[in-house]
């Protein structure tokens, strides 16, 4: 019963959208395929459409997986006189239950900009209610949460009462020679908890690429008290060339030592002919994520383009070679990733890709997009 409401609620939208003439969307389609099982490893759906009437936009976003039919969004957005509404509903069709109902709207009042959250959970709800603004150099804004947390998710999972959950008060503003600086009051259910100020980019004299920045918490509550923290940084010159590096430094009595000077990385980006060429090389394991963006490799290079194709669309292509340390390969090869799309007009789009390793080709896929 539960799935077939959800379908209705599909299909009805579908007759809706059907109907106007501003209508919008797309239909992206993916398969991959490991050629040495064979068999497919992944694939996915989804089909986005929306369309116009009277200044509100309503959507509806479907998404298939190997799974079935995984996830079923409603969005819609729109302004009822000076108020800007937004609501996005999501499904799980498999369990034909609800994931999330988020509703938010801000209202422009002069200078002062009112805004509201309401989170529908799958058993509980919450409210986070805030305003913004500006006085000159002063710059504030302030939070209200009731059985929400700062981030946005329920504190209480099944409860859906208007509990206080506390608030947060944020201002920037000058202060005698600094330029800004920022402090922020936060309250939870029990009442106040602590104020901190804090001020970034402060320079080091005869230092031009060294910068501090300094925090003063003060706290209440079972770690009362004051404590300050100065976190040191590098301010490095833009170019084609980037030094991956960090700050030794540690706390003294009353003091921050800083101790030395670490390089772990280095990187490369440039435009080759319409190529782009970007090369980063990892000189610590431990630090191979932060440079090439995954642990296993220490060094990545990647060659991309993005030019017209012969039929109205753009053809992409996107090669990246990553090389690993314990490889017995030539040059420590560890594997390349291929991505292709060729458009044809600006309505379809056809993609492919594969992933080769030392074991050959482990990973096909081939895909479409077909824009409306």
């Amino acid at each position: 019963m539960k799935t077939t409401l959800v379908f209705v609620l599909a299909v009805v939208l579908g007759w809706g959208i059907a109907a106007t003439a501003q209508l919008k969307g797309s239909w992206c389609t993916n398969v991959a395929i490991n050629p040495q099982t064979p068999a497919v490893t992944s694939f996915s759906s989804t089909l986005i459409v929306d369309f116009d009437v009277g200044g509100w936009v309503f959507g509806s976003k479907s998404s298939l997986t190997l799974s079935g039919w995984s996830t079923q969004q409603f969005t819609a957005g729109g302004l009822l006189g000076g108020l800007r509404v937004g609501s996005d509903l999501v499904f799980n069709p498999a369990t034909a239950s609800l994931t999330r109902w988020t509703v938010n709207g801000s209202l422009a009042l002069g200078g002062l900009t009112i805004t509201s959250l309401f989170l529908q959970g799958p058993a509980g709800s919450g409210w986070t209610f805030g305003g913004a603004g500006a006085a000159g150099d002063l710059t504030a804004d302030a939070s209200i949460f009731l059985n929400m947390d700062a981030a946005g998710a329920l504190v209480r999972q099944t409860d859906s009462c208007l509990c206080w959950d506390g608030m947060r008060i944020h201002l920037c503003f000058p202060f005698c020679c600094i330029e800004q600086v920022c402090s922020t009051v936060n309250f939870d259910a029990s009442g106040f908890t602590g104020v901190q100020f804090c001020v970034a980019g402060i320079p080091v004299p005869s230092i031009e690429w060294l910068l501090l920045s300094a925090c003063v918490d003060f706290v209440v509550g079972p770690d009362e008290g004051k404590s300050i923290s100065l976190t040191p940084s590098l301010k490095m010159p833009a170019g084609c060339f980037t030094l991956y590096t960090s700050i030794i430094s540690a706390p003294g009595a009353g003091s921050l030592s800083i101790t030395g000077l670490s390089i772990y990385g280095f990187g490369l980006n440039c435009t080759l002919g319409g190529v782009v060429f970007t090369d980063a090389t990892s000189l610590s394991p431990s630090k191979n994520s932060a440079v090439t963006g995954d642990a296993a490799y220490w060094e990545k290079m990647r060659f991309s383009s993005v030019t017209d194709s012969c039929c109205g669309g753009a053809f992409n292509f996107d090669v990246t070679v990553w090389f690993s340390q314990t490889s017995s390969q030539l040059f420590d090869f560890g594997k390349t990733s291929i991505a292709l799309s060729y458009g044809f007009g600006e309505n379809l789009t056809v993609t492919t890709g594969a992933i080769i390793t030392t074991l050959g080709v482990v990973e096909w896929d081939i895909g479409f997009c077909l824009y409306w």
